[in-house]
């Protein structure tokens, strides 16, 4: 996906979801709100998410 690319639901809920939990396990990151969130605790996610987040 190139980073001028539209993304069109349901794919940007999913991209934004996944970037707020890489978000959340960042050092300084909010964390997720259980009444919102998944309902089991996240695993640690590879390194390599953030940087897949930060182009979404």
């Amino acid at each position: 996906m190139e980073a001028l690319e539209y993304v069109e639901a349901p794919d940007a809920d999913e991209a934004l979801a996944a970037a707020g939990l890489v978000a959340a396990g960042l050092p300084r990151g909010d964390p997720v709100d259980p009444a919102y969130g998944p309902e089991e605790p996240v695993p640690a996610l590879p390194s390599d998410f953030s940087v897949l987040a930060a182009l979404c």
